[in-house]
């Protein structure tokens, strides 16, 4: 809720991102999510987007058959997210890490 709040805080209805993934409007509750808790943006090339992160967004289907949906994943989240989680940094899952799913967040 709070981070749709901000999102529309943020933009208005002309401005809200109109993005399209599958087909379907870009699920950036999901997106934002999946992301954060597998500790943030910042271990963006450690995340695998389209086995990790598309799995968990509405727009996944088992039979899709796009391709670059991890590029365009992360060119979203950097567009439209990125500024929200450096702002709200107590969202990011530190405990696990991205590469090798451990704790404290490193390996």
């Amino acid at each position: 809720l709070k981070l749709h709040i901000a999102l529309v805080k943020n933009y208005c209805r002309d401005t809200f991102p109109d993005a399209v993934l599958n087909l379907r409007k870009l699920d950036l509750f999901g997106l934002y999510k999946e992301v954060v808790a597998r500790g943030g943006y910042a271990m963006r090339n450690g995340i695998n987007w389209k086995g990790q992160i598309f799995p968990g967004m509405k727009n996944f289907t088992a039979k899709h058959n796009m391709t670059g949906v991890g590029n365009s994943l992360k060119k979203h989240y950097a567009a439209f997210l990125f500024a929200y989680e450096r702002a709200h940094q107590e969202d990011v899952e530190l405990e696990i890490c991205g590469y090798c799913g451990g704790g404290e967040g490193v390996c």
